[in-house]
């Protein structure tokens, strides 16, 4: 039962992803994938912050698993920003600095939410 949930979670947290990624694009105007990129981190705190607060194991496996693994996705921002190089995209050094940039956000919200919600 555990895991249908978190699947049905995992959906909710797809369109989410969706709607921030949207809105984000719409606000900024932007060519690069910040969208998705801000959900990503965005994402990266909300897990830090809940496994921080070390609730149980289903409480992980729907919200952490399921919502956050839909809501967070790597393969989506990088096939947006690869898609950047092609034709008219950022220089390959810049798409590197781009990525390395929203990895260590991310990397660094996650530690920081996780030291804040333990």
């Amino acid at each position: 039962m555990i895991t249908t949930i978190a699947i049905i979670a995992g959906g909710f947290g797809a369109l989410a992803r969706h709607g921030v990624r949207i809105a984000v694009q719409l606000r900024t105007r932007s060519d690069r994938p910040l969208g998705t990129a801000v959900a990503n981190i965005a994402g990266a705190a909300a897990l830090g912050v809940l496994v921080g607060s070390a609730p149980g194991s289903d409480v992980i496996r729907i919200t952490g698993l399921g919502f956050l693994g839909g809501f967070t996705t790597f393969s989506t921002w990088m096939v947006e920003a690869w898609a950047l190089t092609e034709g008219h995209g950022p220089h390959p050094v810049w798409f590197t600095w781009d990525v390395a940039g929203v990895l260590a956000s991310g990397w660094g919200a996650y530690a920081l939410a996780l030291a804040l919600g333990g």
